[in-house]
């Protein structure tokens, strides 16, 4: 059963013969730019009009020598309050490396008010932990967003220690990169670089698509590469695409190569990716040119782990290495316990399960 992401789904939907695709949640994809932009990463970041907090302590000035990351939210938009209890998490985390978290909320056309924002955040109970404000009117969100060219919600823009703009774009997208910026040792002018890529990630996933069918696989390495680097995570499946790049060109040595680093670093933590990576390796309908089985296994076993073995599809990955590494009974168990962790949205993978289970069943000592 082939397999890449959702988000490779939508890039490559238009393509004679694609993939099937087994669906992660990915995480929100960069919105593209709505606006010239006047405030880019590397400029000095603008100074906070706060009219009041609701929760925390009240920031007003954003201090040398400190890390921020300003979460713009609404308490009628879905993602902004789910992210509110990720932050708490990152809060806590980072505490000790003098990160300071704060969501400002602002007035706006759906009638958000001060009342309404209150309401949102008693309704989270203890789960929200970290500086709550209330924008004066619009400001702090024209001086950051729009300034930006920014609309879209949630959106976050991270301030280093020297008081400059590090990152501005979801929230989710900068958590990789909280490591680098408390620390000190992020570079400014890399991270304008990923902002731009983030920024042109839509258009991305469009060309990739037409170089996968018109077979350029030069492009489309290139195109694929650009996708994981900009969300490891959320463009997790195109690793897919990328392999098989590699493999199309002759370079499976190098394509074994990045997944090999690529699973123990960047796309550790993406259960989409890590099982594009190991299906790459096993699928029976398009075998790679290079086999390496213990890659196959370790990331395929980490993407189950991720998903508390509760993705059917992921499963069926994990069983076929099994099988090829010739251990037929556990390919036999898992697989069926695939079968049974199948979700409503796999269901059109049913039978392509049922017919492996036979096959290994098949294969079983007699």
């Amino acid at each position: 059963m082939n397999f890449h992401s959702s988000v490779a789904a939508l890039a490559l939907a238009c393509l004679a013969v694609a993939p099937v695709a087994r669906a992660q949640t990915p995480a929100p994809a960069p919105a593209p730019t709505q606006a010239p932009a006047k405030l880019k990463v590397g400029d000095a970041a603008p100074a906070l009009s706060i009219e009041s907090f609701v929760k925390g302590t009240p920031v007003t000035t954003l201090e040398k020598g400190k890390t921020y990351l300003l979460h713009f939210w609404a308490p009628w938009n879905k993602a902004s309050l789910e992210q509110l209890q990720i932050l708490s998490e990152v809060q806590k985390n980072y505490a000790d490396k003098k990160l300071v978290v704060i969501g400002i909320a602002s007035t706006d056309v759906t009638g958000t008010t001060i009342e309404k924002v209150k309401t949102a955040i008693t309704d989270k109970g203890g789960a929200v932990e970290f500086a709550i404000a209330w924008d004066k009117g619009t400001e702090t969100k024209d001086a950051f967003l729009k300034a930006a060219g920014r609309s879209t919600l949630p959106c976050a823009v991270i301030v280093d220690k020297e008081g400059k703009v590090a990152f501005i774009e979801n929230a989710l997208l900068g958590l990789q990169f909280l490591d680098a910026v408390t620390a000190g040792t992020h570079d400014l002018a890399a991270m304008a670089a990923w902002q731009t890529k983030a920024e042109r990630a839509p258009q991305t996933l469009k060309s990739l698509a037409t170089a996968y069918q018109a077979r350029k696989w030069a492009e489309v390495l290139s195109y694929s590469t650009e996708l994981l680097e900009v969300d490891p995570v959320g463009y997790g499946g195109n690793a897919q695409v990328r392999m098989l790049a590699q493999g199309k060109s002759g370079a499976a040595d190098k394509a074994i190569e990045w997944a090999k680093a690529w699973v123990d670093g960047p796309g550790k933590n993406s259960p989409e990716g890590l099982n594009a990576v190991a299906w790459v390796l096993v699928d029976p309908k398009e075998p790679f040119p290079k086999q390496d089985l213990d890659l196959a296994l370790k990331a395929a076993t980490r993407a189950a782990e991720l998903t508390k073995n509760e993705d059917g599809a992921i499963l069926d990955t994990v069983a076929r290495v099994h099988f090829l590494k010739g251990d037929v009974a556990k390919a036999v168990e898992i697989q069926k316990m695939a079968l049974l962790k199948l979700k409503p949205a796999q269901a059109q993978f049913k039978t392509q399960i049922e017919a492996a289970l036979k096959e290994y069943e098949a294969a079983l000592p007699k």
